[in-house]
């Protein structure tokens, strides 16, 4: 798999990502797909709460590029007895195109709470049937 390395802010204030952010654009103007970690992390600590901060650069980018954004969520199952388990729910599609980029996260945010709320859903169906032995 290819990456284009990112340095982040909070772990290098003196990051500078112009060169990567060029090759990201570039890529995405030939509708090649790139992706994201808008939290900047793929870890979590299990005590977090369901989002860590979204940094909105990546809207931004989608914008500029003209590219389109596909949220994404991941909820990992484990300390119940049953096997590391990871759901994962792609939201819907959409492009930037008109939209300010606050009302782009905003949408952004709306779609991936409500996945949330699934993968939750999900999440406790599998709790249900496994204290029921199925």
């Amino acid at each position: 798999m290819e990456y284009i390395p990112i340095d982040r802010k909070r772990d290098n204030v003196e990051a500078d990502n112009l060169n990567s952010i060029r090759d990201i654009c570039g890529f995405l103007k030939i509708n090649g797909k790139i992706g994201i970690f808008g939290e900047g992390t793929t870890n979590k600590e299990p005590e977090t709460k369901d989002f860590n901060e979204f940094d909105t650069s990546f809207i931004v980018l989608a914008k500029r590029c003209n590219s389109w954004v596909q949220p994404i969520t991941n909820l990992w199952i484990n300390k119940m007895g049953l096997k590391q388990k990871v759901i994962v729910n792609f939201g819907e599609a959409f492009k930037i195109e008109n939209m300010s980029a606050d009302e782009a996260m905003n949408r952004f945010m709306s779609i991936q709470k409500s996945a949330l709320m699934e993968n939750i859903t999900i999440k406790n169906e599998l709790i249900s049937k496994k204290d029921k032995g199925v």
